[in-house]
Formats: C-alpha cells, sequence, structure tokens
C-alpha cells in the first residue's frame, strides 16, 4: 500500500517537472509519445496531476480554447510548485497511510484551484469532462470509480455499480477469448493440410492452465510428503549408502 502513494507521489513530481516545457512544444500525433504529452492523454483525474496532465496535450489546450496567456500562466504556476512539492512531500513514507491519503488531498485541491483560476468557466468545465472521459477508460474497475464519483452515487450504489462492471468485464473477456480462438482458427486454416498436420505434432495434446500461465518457486502446491520423498532419503538408505562408500574404500 506504501509503495503505491510512494509511486503516486512519484508521479505528481514528474508531472510538474516535465509540464513546464510540455506546455511550450507541439503535442505528437495522437497515439504517439510526443514532447507534449506523456504517451497517452493524461495520468488520471487524482493525485493532483490529473488537469495539469491533460493541459500538456496541445489538441486538449486547443478543445479548451485555452490562450498565450493563460499556457504562459500555468507554466510559471508549474515552476512555483516544483519546490512547494518536495516540501508538500517531505518525509511522506514516514506518514501512515490515512496521513498519506489526507496529504495527497490536500495537494490535488491545491493544484485544481490553481488552474481554475487561470482558466475561465467554459474552459474548466471541458477540462473536468474530458478528464472524466480519460477516467472512464480506465482498466481494473476505474470507469464504475469514476462515474460513482461524478454522479455522487452513495456507497451501496457504488458497490452495485462495481458488481455490474465486474459482470461486464467478464463477459466482455469471455467475447475475446472467442474471438481469439476464431481468429487463431482462422490462421491454422489458412496453411495446408500437411502444415497443419505438423503443426499438431509440434503442439501435441491441448494443456490447460487452471490458473492462467505461471505460478511460484519450485516445491510449492506439491504435496509436503511427495517433497519429503523427493527431498529426503529415509536413515536405513543413508546407511546403506554409508556402507557401501566405507567397503570400497576398504
Amino acid at each position: 500500500m506504501k509503495r503505491c502513494s510512494v509511486i503516486g507521489v512519484l508521479s505528481v513530481v514528474l508531472a510538474i517537472a516535465v509540464s513546464s516545457v510540455a506546455f511550450a512544444q507541439p503535442a505528437g500525433r495522437p497515439g504517439q509519445r510526443g514532447p507534449g504529452m506523456m504517451g497517452r492523454v493524461g495520468m488520471g483525474g487524482g493525485m493532483g496531476g490529473g488537469e495539469m496532465m491533460l493541459l500538456m496535450n496541445e489538441e486538449v489546450r486547443k478543445e479548451i480554447g485555452l490562450l498565450d496567456d493563460q499556457v504562459e500562466k500555468l507554466r510559471e504556476m508549474q515552476e512555483g510548485l516544483r519546490d512547494e512539492a518536495r516540501e508538500a512531500f517531505s518525509g511522506f513514507q514516514d506518514l501512515n497511510e490515512d496521513e498519506r491519503n489526507a496529504r495527497m488531498k490536500e495537494w490535488q485541491t491545491k493544484t485544481q484551484e490553481r488552474v481554475k483560476e487561470i482558466l475561465i468557466p467554459n474552459q474548466w468545465q471541458r477540462l473536468q469532462q474530458i478528464s472524466l472521459q480519460v477516467q472512464m477508460q480506465r482498466a481494473g474497475g476505474g470507469e464504475a470509480n469514476a462515474i460513482g464519483d461524478a454522479l455522487g452515487l452513495s456507497d451501496d450504489e457504488k458497490e452495485k455499480l462495481q458488481a455490474k462492471a465486474q459482470e461486464i468485464s467478464q463477459e466482455l473477456q469471455q467475447k475475446i477469448d472467442q474471438l481469439r480462438e476464431q481468429a487463431r482458427e482462422d490462421l491454422i486454416g489458412s496453411l495446408t493440410p500437411e502444415q497443419q498436420a505438423k503443426l499438431k505434432e509440434l503442439t501435441g495434446k491441448k494443456f490447460e492452465f487452471s490458473e492462467g500461465f505461471g505460478g511460484g518457486p519450485f516445491g510449492r502446491g506439491m504435496d509436503r510428503g511427495q517433497r519429503g520423498d523427493r527431498g529426503q532419503t529415509p536413515r536405513g538408505d543413508r546407511g546403506q549408502r554409508s556402507d557401501r562408500r566405507a567397503s570400497r574404500e576398504r
């Protein structure tokens, strides 16, 4: 848990460090890494860096109608935030989880308020709309969380929405697996009968992993009795080997 929070802080500091330069440079084409954007748009709405990361993208700046003087003000703001970030997150690793969350929330609110002061109301509104769209594209339940927070749903409503999201995600994964299998069959079907026969010989009988590919270190999951049989030798056997070794030496 602590490691995730520290990574979040590093993301904030990284956003502050690069955005003052990125504001002055053109963005790359959509889907490409460019000096004006860090890979895909945005690192999320949280951590205090979401709005600034979005504004690093030239297409977002054009969409909300950001003016040159506003870009300059944002750059100056970010330059000032660098020193503030060092002070705000000093000793962050020594805080407990609640204290870290409170510190992050405070930083996020401060950053959002400063950005909001530079933008006019309709620019801020459009930026929030784009931010929500980005959050809704997150995997791992991020879409349900973003919708729940945006609509101000109760905890029970959020829980139901999250359960529905998981159900839909499982159904989607099943469809993806079916499409992948169909694509594989179509690909193999394009081979000659001789090539298909050779491939079948090379792959052998189909093997199904019960919990996906991978696993723990060797030995885990093995029956303890089996490990004992394999890793240990009964004393009688050791004694017999010792007798044989002594006989050879004589």
